[in-house]
């Protein structure tokens, strides 16, 4: 497998030109709608897409 068909480097390809176009709905689309997300700053957890 060649990092061109990797599947993890699509999707960390796809991530990284999400985030630098400020394309919301690119980045949300990564994401299972029955998401979890842990993080550091202001919330410390926000479960599902919507949040």
């Amino acid at each position: 497998m060649n990092e061109r068909t990797d599947p993890v480097v699509q999707i960390l390809d796809s991530y990284k030109a999400a985030v630098f176009a400020k394309d919301v709905d690119a980045f949300a689309a990564l994401y299972d709608d029955d998401v979890h997300v842990f993080d550091m700053w202001g919330a410390w957890s926000l479960q599902g897409i919507q949040s």
